[in-house]
């Protein structure tokens, strides 16, 4: 009986840990990419600071600034859409695993499970009682047939 609740188990959350392992691999990829953003900014800084210590003029000082901030700015743009890239294609990886598993209307409920767990342990089957309420008002609902098209035409 156990063994066929953790198969169900496993068949029930291999789904999601299949979108978890996608996820985790975009995250990965994502930080290597900040990590290799963030040493080119440090690396950047430092020569910015060493290209403006030595300006004598106010010209090449708001040169060498501009031409640092539009480095900073592509370096940062370019950053960004590698990982709108990374998340796009996870997404499109997740949405294939959804899809893939989009079975789950043949999956038993977790009650149909225990049911006819409980009913091999007491080795009876359950019988379903009508109440009387259900029987009093199907037969009222028998009495009280409408009339035909014909007759209510007439």
């Amino acid at each position: 009986m156990y063994d066929k609740y953790l198969q169900q188990s496993e068949s029930m959350l291999k789904p999601f840990t299949e979108i978890m392992s996608i996820n985790l691999e975009a995250m990965d990829a994502i930080r290597e990419k900040q990590l290799e953003l963030l040493n080119d900014v440090m690396k950047e800084s430092l020569q910015h600071a060493s290209d403006i210590n030595g300006q004598s003029t106010i010209e090449s000082f708001v040169s060498a600034n501009k031409s640092y901030w539009d480095t900073m700015q592509s370096k940062f743009s370019e950053n960004a859409n590698e990982a709108i890239a990374l998340l796009k294609a996870s997404q499109e990886k997740i949405s294939e695993k959804v899809q893939q598993t989009s079975a789950w209307s043949e999956m038993p409920f977790w009650s149909d499970i225990l049911q006819a767990g409980q009913q091999s342990v007491q080795g009876k089957k359950a019988v379903v009682k009508k109440s009387p309420a259900k029987r009093k008002v199907k037969a009222a609902a028998q009495e009280a047939k409408p009339a035909s098209a014909e007759a209510v035409e007439e």
